[in-house]
């Protein structure tokens, strides 16, 4: 049910092009390899996607200075949302 089969009918060269397309309301990271992937901008799009509610961001990758995002980070360019 949640598969996706063929390409996607959205443009997604980017994260913040799949959260305008697909408005999750939870993002994961788990890279390992590209500290900071989930940038402002990311950060941006999760919050207007999801209107009043607040969107959830877990960067999992370890150790600490591999992390997608900081805490700090998420909650500042946000405004405490995330």
């Amino acid at each position: 049910e949640f598969a996706q089969v063929g390409k996607p009918w959205y443009y997604t060269s980017t994260l913040v092009d799949a959260i305008d397309n697909i408005k999750p309301s939870c993002v994961i990271g788990a890279v390992g390899v590209d500290p900071g992937c989930f940038d402002q901008k990311v950060v941006d799009a999760l919050v207007r996607v999801n209107g009043s509610e607040r969107p959830s961001m877990f960067a999992l990758s370890n150790p600490r200075d591999k992390a997608e995002i900081t805490a700090r980070d998420a909650y500042t360019w946000s405004n405490g949302r995330v």
